[in-house]
């Protein structure tokens, strides 16, 4: 009969409840920490060199028909819900939304409103205002104030 064992850490050899894992939760933490640097910088890196050497990815005709697709859909839902609403004072946000947004992941703006990781960047850190469309979702993200 043979014997299966079960998978371990690759870090430090604990044995994992869940094969498809190869880092326990403490070692995986650690390893985020190790590789989020180079990982954060490659893509923007591999962009610059592409456009270097004139193969701008958006240049592609199937990218820029996905583009204008998305800012059309974006524009659509912004006319609508200006027609139906007045824009509040942008105020309201900064002083409501925006506090409670420090501590909340891009991953979880961009989830929650379909921005881009840019643009949630610049409302968290720069207090850019974003079309009132979005701030329900922001706010629900951003909890009590």
């Amino acid at each position: 009969m043979v014997e299966v064992q079960s998978p371990a850490c690759v870090s430090c050899g604990v044995v994992l409840s869940d094969a498809t894992r190869t880092y326990c939760d403490d070692c995986l933490l650690e390893r985020r920490q190790e590789v989020l640097p180079s990982f954060s910088s490659s893509g923007p890196e591999a962009l610059v060199r592409m456009r270097r050497d004139g193969r701008d990815p958006i240049s592609r005709p199937e990218a820029k028909k996905r583009v204008g697709q998305a800012n059309t859909r974006r524009r659509e839902e912004a006319a609508t819900r200006d027609a139906a609403h007045a824009r509040p004072d942008a105020e309201i946000f900064r002083r409501e939304i925006l506090p409670g947004l420090a501590k909340v992941s891009l991953g979880a703006l961009m989830r929650a409103t379909g921005l881009s990781k840019r643009y949630v960047w610049l409302i968290r850190r720069s207090g850019y205002v974003p079309h009132p469309r979005h701030w329900e979702a922001l706010r629900a993200l951003a909890g009590p104030r």
